[in-house]
């Protein structure tokens, strides 16, 4: 539950981040939202909510995984 904050205190400090951190977090995010967002819409459940719940995440996560590559690609 603490991964979009974490993530979030990454964002705001983002030149100044340790980028091998700031990509397994951003990872490790994309891999929970996943999990817990395509089970829930594939099998047509009633708890719908709950991925609806975790769409944040995952864009939070998608946000971080994107800068800490455009960064790499910047420094090449």
């Amino acid at each position: 539950m603490m991964t979009p904050v974490y993530l979030t205190i990454l964002i705001l400090c983002y030149p100044k981040v340790n980028y091998t951190v700031f990509r397994l977090s951003g990872f490790i995010g994309l891999i929970i939202a996943f999990y817990n967002i395509i089970p829930v819409f594939s099998a047509f459940s009633q708890r719908w909510w709950h991925g609806i719940l975790h769409i944040p995440l995952l864009i939070i996560s998608l946000y971080v995984f994107i800068l800490s590559l455009k960064k790499r690609f910047k420094r090449n």
